[in-house]
């Protein structure tokens, strides 16, 4: 994105407001947990009502929790304030790249020494956060992504958990080529050390871009933890699925040197097969999937200089079904 671009959006966030719960977990956000990497579980969250709701049955034991409220017009803020999690509110819609950028700082400021980031829709426990917390321990790794798995059934089922089974296949290749992987998905944690020396500024259609980044400029590595599974919920069509790829592309696209998979071609085929050998049922849904793929390329080489649709894109869209 143009230098333009990014300074009209930047021009336009104001300071978020930071409401307290009443237990614990207000304190924990103000001084810092004390043990050995203390971790802040952060979720961004636009209109998720429904999401947070069940979130926040799933991961009751967590006190140490802070939700971004990105000016939601739902019932998001207040769920969360009615189960005494912490919540950072923006007045209007800022985007995932400056919700995270904000928790980022939140948890640097109150000490904490990893920062675990999942979407609102995502399903795990605490015991998927033990096991990314315990290969943190180790100094040369920087962040840990695991397996995504997309919850829904039918056509656009089929074809979307093409994508993210090839996804897997793609950061178990870069595993044992580079050692390191990708680090985008829906879940994943990262160290708040790499961030001393490099700032995490918000700019990018992809929050997780920036971040790994960040992260292979810190000498650390981002590794994937393939039996680790984080479910969320699926696109609702096949409109759905396109616009959302799309999104994603062009992020990629706009980020020089990407280190998505989906940017080489021969790491993209590759992983493919893999995960139809894996799952022969998929077989039949490879030609759609291969269709909104280079689809998905095609409008972000498109729209890689339009600042307006940029702008809307880093505005965390929601497409309609």
């Amino acid at each position: 994105m143009d230098e333009l671009s990014r300074e009209g959006l930047n021009a336009e966030y104001k300071k978020p407001t930071v409401n307290e719960g009443k237990n614990p977990q207000a304190e924990h956000l103000k001084n810092g947990a004390n043990k050995q990497l203390s971790y802040l579980l952060v979720v961004c969250a636009y209109n998720e009502e429904r999401h947070v709701s069940r979130l926040l049955n799933s991961v009751k034991a967590i006190k140490d929790f802070l939700i971004v409220d990105d000016g939601s017009t739902d019932a998001t803020c207040s769920i969360a304030l009615q189960n005494a999690i912490c919540v950072l509110s923006h007045k209007r819609r800022m985007g995932k790249q400056l919700s995270l950028k904000d928790a980022i700082n939140v948890a640097v400021q109150n000490n904490y020494d990893v920062i675990i980031e999942a979407d609102a829709d995502a399903r795990f426990d605490q015991t998927i956060i033990k096991k990314i917390l315990s290969c943190l321990e180790e100094e040369s790794i920087g962040a840990v992504t695991v397996r995504q798995v997309p919850v829904g059934k039918g056509f656009s089922w089929f074809v979307e958990k093409i994508f993210w089974d090839t996804l897997a296949e793609a950061k178990l290749l870069q595993m044992r080529r580079f050692g390191s992987c990708y680090l985008g998905g829906v879940m994943y944690g990262f160290k708040t050390s790499c961030f001393k020396e490099y700032k995490f500024k918000g700019y990018l259609i992809n929050d997780d871009e920036e971040l790994d980044e960040i992260i292979r400029l810190s000498g650390l590595k981002t590794i994937f933890l393939p039996d680790v599974l984080v479910s969320f919920d699926s696109s609702v069509s096949m409109k759905h699925l396109l616009l959302r790829r799309i999104r994603m592309v062009l992020g990629h696209h706009l980020k020089n040197n990407s280190n998505a998979p989906s940017m080489s071609r021969s790491v993209t085929i590759e992983s493919m097969l893999r995960a139809i050998v894996r799952d022969p049922r998929l077989l039949p849904f490879s030609v759609p999937a291969v269709l909104i793929e280079l689809t998905s390329h095609f409008f972000a080489f498109l729209l890689r200089k339009d600042n307006r649709m940029i702008n809307k894109y880093m505005l965390w869209p929601r497409p309609s079904s």
